[in-house]
């Protein structure tokens, strides 16, 4: 069985976004995310959950998402579902946020890929660079920095290694990531996938083979936004300049900025990008949440 091996890079951060913004659900109302410990207990077991709800199988790694009748809530239906001999795991399907990016006329502020001891001015972020500390303005000290222009004295290219950007969507036609983008052709002709399914959605959204984002809202600009940082095309004289000027971002949508994204289309958003070759994993959001064992196993 071929194996991979996959730097995933997580920036789990608190989904609050900002003074008398809206609080947002922590999981998807009405679902469980179930696992048996073995077959034996799912054929014996499978009563008991069908008088609970509707279990479907979603993932190759044994998961379920068991839809709950209107008159049992997530809490006692894990608390249940835990007592019984055979259940190995029951869990909230989660629900996770795009973590805040300042727009692209601020990106000489980002000190973390070029520290020259500017001061920033931290009241044009949406989330605050400075910290609320002063004395963190300049930050630290000039230098300290991924050192992006001695890197690239080295290398600016990256062809070769894909990088899965697992976010909102990524608009894979924008003028400085078109270049940049996974060719995943004949199979996958827009670069990527969507895994993202809302059943609540006014007609049902289902996952397809387009992962551009919806852009109903300016958040849903943040996994273009990501894949910019990571890879946009650079020394084109347009937009910015990636981290590598040269890359293979695979675009894997597995929500939206307002319903977030949730455990289960994560993990058949990581699954989709291992088996497709991915190298690297950008999973640049998060919440208020507890641990959540299933999202930790599939990475």
């Amino acid at each position: 069985m071929a194996s991979h091996w996959v730097l995933a890079t997580l920036l789990l951060l608190p989904a609050v976004t900002g003074a008398g913004s809206k609080i947002r659900p922590t999981h998807v109302p009405g679902e469980v995310l179930l696992r048996f410990a073995h077959e034996e207990a799912e054929r014996t077991l499978a009563p008991v959950v069908a008088a609970m709800g509707r279990a479907i199988a979603i993932s190759r790694s044994g998961v379920r998402r068991l839809q709950l009748g209107p008159s049992t809530s997530v809490t006692e239906a894990i608390s249940y579902l835990r007592s019984l001999n055979g259940v190995e795991l029951a869990q909230p399907n989660y629900l996770y946020y795009p973590t805040a990016l300042p727009n692209d006329p601020n990106i000489g502020d980002l000190w973390a890929a070029q520290n020259t001891g500017q001061t920033i001015d931290c009241s044009d972020f949406t989330v605050d660079p400075c910290f609320n500390y002063p004395d963190n303005n300049p930050p630290i000290q000039s230098g300290s920095d991924m050192g992006l222009e001695q890197a690239w004295e080295v290398q600016t290219d990256c062809r070769g290694v894909v990088v899965a950007v697992i976010d909102s969507g990524v608009d894979y036609a924008h003028a400085d990531l078109a270049g940049a983008m996974w060719d995943g052709t004949p199979t996958y002709p827009n670069h990527g996938k969507d895994l993202y399914g809302d059943p609540s959605a006014s007609p049902p959204r289902d996952e397809d083979n387009d992962p551009l984002p919806d852009l109903t809202t300016p958040e849903d600009d943040h996994g273009t936004h990501v894949a910019g940082i990571l890879g946009a095309v650079g020394n084109n004289l347009a937009g910015t300049t990636g981290v590598c000027w040269n890359a293979e971002i695979m675009a894997v949508r597995a929500g939206g900025s307002v319903t977030g994204l949730n455990t289960l289309d994560v993990i058949a958003s990581i699954e989709f990008a291992v088996d497709n070759g991915a190298s690297l994993l950008n999973l640049s959001f998060g919440g208020e949440l507890p641990f959540d064992t299933l999202f930790s196993n599939a990475i």
